[in-house]
């Protein structure tokens, strides 16, 4: 196994043997593994890095103590950083898997440049880029997004990435390597464990050697997201300018071409946008607006989309959260969301709890201020109403009116008037199988 380690670090130009290198150890089996490999191979500038996030109690105690006695153990120094990681999610509007993946490749930077070292090294392996990609096939990804988690990022390498788990568990039980189980490894109410535990033993079903098919395609697919932007780009050169701070593109490119909605696409991809938000916009009518995740606002003009960067002055809408599994951004008000069964819901009258269908949801979701023009379909009637009237009809004053949010999908659609009406064509039903609860 290690002239394999070496093979791969060696294929991949991951770093040489004189790199100082910091082996970002967990104490799961992935790293320790990763860390026991580092050590027969013989590399000799090699330091151990361990984030407590403080999630699990005595269990993320006991994580911290076995990772300093396994770097005792093979007499290298070890480095721990100790986070309040519930505090650092609440404040910056993450999910808690975001505020630990911020805080710990943060740290591990500062050590890097502190230590004067050359790379952090990671324990991802073959079913962990099986994984990403299933995720973001299932999301909606370009190209780039079927290329999967590379060996080597900046400064991050993955030096066991060509070893499957089922490798890895084998070479720890071979050579008697202990190492600690993750309890919140086991739940599916994350994404990523729902598609280690559910789907790709399903798909093993089809494909035996599916982790080993999707990892070898991922090269391909970045190989053609490669050469697919050389393409675009030389395509779409003449007619791109920047002008005021923004970067446009001509619109009469997107009728030169069969294929006006995926170039837009290449064009947009960038800054955040989907490639429904493409479509969107290769269709919309001059003067829309679109604002994606990464906080860029693209306009439609008659002759050019230009997308430049939001501002306070210019963007009216304030982001919530990506998927369900992310935590709400700074609101005017408290909010709480979560995904529940049918059986679970209960109304009230109050309409500070309202219910949706999941599966009727586009994500990202936005807070605004409501917008003349705007229009839905309130609850309980027939076609679409302009949200003006709706709030003469309930006799909101003019005073109140410039408080109103509404609560709008990725593609602007109004979901809910907060807090009166939510709109009818998303509201659950006898066919609904997953609720979005929202709470005020």
């Amino acid at each position: 196994m290690t002239e394999r380690f070496k093979g791969y670090i060696d294929k991949q130009k991951l770093f040489l043997p004189t790199d100082g290198i910091i082996a970002a150890v967990s104490g799961g089996v992935d790293s320790v593994v990763m860390l026991d490999l580092f050590v027969k191979s013989g590399f000799k500038r090699v330091v151990v890095a361990h984030c407590n996030f403080n999630l699990r109690g005595e269990e993320s105690d006991g994580d911290e103590a076995f990772v300093r006695k396994l770097a005792g153990k093979y007499g290298l120094e070890v480095y721990v950083k100790s986070f309040d990681t519930q505090d650092y999610a609440k404040d910056k509007g993450v999910s808690i898997q975001m505020a630990a993946r911020e805080l710990r490749y943060g740290w591990f930077e500062e050590l890097r440049q502190e230590l004067g070292f050359d790379y952090i090294a990671v324990a991802h392996n073959k079913d962990d880029v099986a994984e990403t990609v299933i995720l973001n096939l299932v999301r909606g990804t370009g190209l780039a997004g079927l290329g999967g988690i590379k060996s080597k990022n900046g400064k991050i390498v993955r030096p066991v990435l060509f070893l499957t788990r089922e490798e890895i568990l084998r070479y720890a039980a071979e050579n008697n390597l202990a190492f600690r189980e993750d309890s919140s490894n086991a739940s599916v109410k994350y994404k990523r464990n729902f598609v280690r535990h559910k789907v790709l033993p399903l798909l093993k079903e089809l494909n035996p050697a599916v982790v080993d098919t999707l990892f070898s395609h991922t090269a391909l697919y970045r190989g053609l997201a490669g050469l697919l932007n050389e393409l675009t780009a030389e395509k779409i050169k003449p007619y791109l300018s920047r002008e005021a701070g923004a970067d446009c593109i001509d619109k009469a490119v997107l009728g030169e071409t069969d294929y006006p909605v995926e170039l837009l696409f290449s064009f947009v991809e960038g800054f955040g946008f989907s490639y429904t938000d493409a479509g969107n916009m290769q269709e919309a009518k001059t003067g829309a607006k679109f604002i994606s995740p990464k906080g860029f606002v693209a306009y439609v003009g008659r002759e050019k989309i230009c997308v430049e960067e939001s501002s306070s002055d210019d963007d009216d809408r304030v982001y919530v959260w990506k998927s369900i599994d992310e935590l709400p951004g700074d609101l005017p008000f408290d909010i709480k969301a979560e995904v529940i069964s049918p059986q679970e819901v209960k109304f009230d009258k109050g309409g500070k709890t309202v219910y949706f269908d999941l599966e009727k949801i586009k994500f990202p979701l936005y807070f605004r201020k409501w917008q003349h023009g705007d229009y839905f379909y309130p609850l309980g009637m027939n076609g679409k109403k302009k949200l003006s009237d709706f709030l003469i009809d309930i006799k909101i004053d003019r005073v109140q009116k410039e408080k109103i949010y509404v609560l709008t999908d990725s593609s602007d659609n109004i979901l809910w008037v907060v807090p009166y009406r939510i709109n009818d064509k998303y509201k659950i039903s006898k066919n609904t199988k997953n609720v979005i609860k929202i709470n005020i």
